[in-house]
């Protein structure tokens, strides 16, 4: 690799999993209010699936769009304006790729100061990646929904990623909770101190709804009661949606969470940047499968890849 340039996983054009390149790009510097982290670790969430394949727009940036949402690094480098932040740190981010059109997934990652935060020790960064996304959108959809004190709340697809964060988030915050899920083989994945469904809840039973699989459970909520959703086409049609915004000063609050082990994260299977491909086809293998073998994080330097994969280095 020459010097100045670092590889990330990009597409030139929407579609299925031969579109994804790893290839050399230029290596970012930071603005004067930005920093470059180095990366450690990714996760695979369902809205990188969605870019890839064109189901997302990325409004912000142009083709081609390096994929990614999550990252965990260390810092590499920063802008002048950027105090509280040094070399080495590492940190937890959030890249709103829709958005901005900025992807994680590349050896080095220009973000907004303000959108990063100081992680933890522990969990290992394979494991933390998968809050950031997440997270974030556990944690604004319950800020918009402006609880009161002792309100129920209501969460769809509580065994899902954000649905889980979002359980354990309500939970520590005091409300009581509602847990609907698929069916029971998912029991399992909700939180302990919750009450499971497998079908929406009695008209009128609960006060306010969190929509995070993009169903209408709308019946169970009592009059004047409050319904967000964090599914863009859900087909809860009456609930608020909420679009997910980078916010290191709410990041940093889910990591003092993890910290204090008032937040439980999946187990992770690794993937090395170079088999991104191969960490694709586990995701759809494992859908396809209804099974949930722990989240699929890809790593700046796997100890092993579970599968192998070809090359999908860019050799155009």
């Amino acid at each position: 690799m020459t010097d100045g340039q670092m590889l990330a996983v990009q597409f030139d054009e929407p579609g299925g999993l031969d579109v994804l390149r790893v290839r050399e790009i230029a290596r970012p510097v930071p603005g004067a209010d930005e920093v470059i982290v180095a990366f450690e670790a990714s996760v695979i969430n369902p809205a990188d699936v969605k870019i890839r394949s064109g189901q997302i727009p990325v409004r912000g940036g142009s083709l081609p769009v390096t994929l990614g949402y999550d990252l965990v690094g260390r810092i590499a480098a920063v802008g002048v304006d950027v105090t509280g932040l040094e070399v080495g740190t590492r940190v937890a981010a959030m890249s709103a790729l829709a958005i901005t059109g900025v992807g994680a997934w590349s050896e080095y990652v220009r973000l907004s100061a303000a959108s990063v935060a100081p992680a933890p020790g522990e969990p290992e960064p394979a494991v933390l990646a998968q809050l950031p996304l997440a997270g974030l959108t556990a944690w604004q959809g319950i800020d918009a929904l402006k609880l009161q004190a002792g309100d129920e709340v209501l969460v769809t697809g509580a065994a899902g990623a954000v649905g889980k964060l979002a359980v354990q988030v309500l939970l520590g915050r005091g409300h009581p909770v509602r847990a609907l899920i698929r069916d029971t083989t998912q029991v399992g994945q909700v939180p302990a101190g919750v009450q499971v469904e497998t079908d929406t809840p009695d008209a009128g039973s609960v006060d306010a709804i969190l929509d995070t699989a993009g169903i209408d459970a709308s019946t169970a909520l009592r009059s004047g009661g409050r319904h967000i959703t964090v599914v863009p086409g859900s087909a809860a049609e009456a609930a608020k949606l909420i679009i997910t915004r980078e916010s290191g000063e709410m990041l940093a609050d889910l990591l003092d969470m993890v910290a204090r082990g008032e937040l439980r994260l999946d187990p992770t299977v690794r993937f090395g940047l170079r088999d991104v491909r191969a960490a694709h086809e586990r995701l759809t293998q494992e859908r396809l499968a209804k099974i949930r073998g722990g989240r699929i994080a890809l790593v700046s330097r796997p100890i092993h890849s579970p599968v192998h994969s070809p090359q999908c280095a860019d050799t155009n």
